[in-house]
This record gives C-alpha cells, sequence and structure tokens, in this order.
C-alpha cells in the first residue's frame, strides 16, 4: 500500500575492474505512494509512483520531477534532491519510467513511462513526453505529454497480456533505441519477454 517515499543519491565508479555504487544517507522525498520508480540524466530526477490524486490508494498514477542538488564549492551531489509536487498524468500499475538527454536539440529530455492497465496481467501501456527548460533557461518541472498521431491518445496499447514492465532507453549515432521487459503473468512465475524500439 501506500506508503512515504525515501531515496539514496549515489555516485558509480566504472573506471576499475570491479564497478562499484557509493550511496549517501537516505532522505524522504516528502511524498506518498508505492511501486517507484525512478530514473536520472544529469541532475535531473523522474519519480513515477502508484498511487492516486489524493495520494492514497487506487489505480492513479503519478510523478515528480526532482533536481539533484550539488555542493557549490565542489559540484558533487550532496546526497538531496528537491522534488516538485505529486502530478497526476494517468491511471494503471506498477509504473517504469526513463528519462534521457535529447541531443538533437542540446536543451530538452525525453521521458517513456510505461505500465499495466489492470491490477493483473492485461494490457501493457506507454507514453512519451519531454521536459523543457523554463524561459530563463531554468530546469522544468513538468514533463509536456505528447500524443500519438496515430490513434490521437496520450498512452498506446502495445501488448495485450504483461506484467511488470521496465523500460530504459539511451540516444546513440543520432537513435533514441529503447528496451521494455516484462514478465508474461502477475504473481507466479513466469517468463520474461522483451521488445526493442525507437523513437522516430
Amino acid at each position: 500500500g501506500a506508503s512515504d517515499l525515501w531515496y539514496h543519491v549515489g555516485q558509480i565508479s566504472a573506471g576499475t575492474s570491479t564497478p562499484s555504487v557509493s550511496l549517501k544517507g537516505a532522505h524522504f522525498t516528502g511524498l506518498q505512494g508505492y511501486n517507484p520508480s525512478v530514473t536520472v540524466a544529469g541532475n535531473l530526477v523522474i519519480l513515477a509512483v502508484q498511487g492516486s490524486t489524493a495520494q492514497g490508494t487506487g489505480g492513479g498514477l503519478m510523478y515528480s520531477v526532482g533536481q539533484v542538488q550539488l555542493d557549490s564549492s565542489t559540484g558533487e551531489p550532496t546526497g538531496e534532491i528537491s522534488w516538485s509536487h505529486l502530478m497526476h498524468y494517468d491511471d494503471g500499475y506498477n509504473p517504469s519510467v526513463s528519462l534521457a538527454t535529447w541531443y538533437a536539440t542540446g536543451a530538452d529530455w525525453v521521458v517513456v513511462e510505461s505500465h499495466q492497465g489492470h491490477t493483473g496481467t492485461g494490457s501493457l501501456w506507454y507514453r512519451i513526453g519531454v521536459l523543457n527548460p523554463g524561459e530563463d533557461g531554468s530546469n522544468p518541472t513538468e514533463i509536456v505529454w505528447h500524443k500519438n498521431p496515430n490513434n490521437g491518445l496520450y498512452s498506446t496499447e502495445y501488448d495485450e497480456s504483461g506484467c511488470y514492465p521496465a523500460i530504459a532507453q539511451t540516444w546513440f549515432n543520432g537513435l533514441f533505441s529503447m528496451v521494455e521487459t516484462n514478465s508474461t503473468e502477475c504473481g507466479k512465475n513466469s517468463t520474461i519477454v522483451s521488445s526493442y524500439g525507437s523513437i522516430d
């Protein structure tokens, strides 16, 4: 059920034969929900959670945009994130979110989200949005979701049956590539399937 949401900020040391992650202390987001998913690009963070518009139970999907706080003298992360309030964006379950910098413009970020349409095994949906900086160059505070030009909807069904979707994306050689995995059934050992896609 819904509970307080906490986070850690860490740094990856990948330049050795044994990569490691150093995590700073836990901090309360000031938000509530369950089944959280988090993604980061640069110093921007997206948190997607299941909850409701009242931060309680139910099939509401919410997100918050965060900014990793940096030490003004060293430029290193302080371990804290400044979060925006939760914003309702869809209804569903078990959200997964991925954020990547859009190098084509050098200014925007692309968000891809996936989720279940029902509590159990069933339809899986995705949506795409962007983060745009403020007119004064300030960091973005909300996602601008794009409609699918083929159906005019913000969310698009991509699988008729699945559970526990997870999505990740990256920019490479001028192409946004993404991988999605999901279980074929909820609540039991089941096959894991994966799909590859790209954003035009």
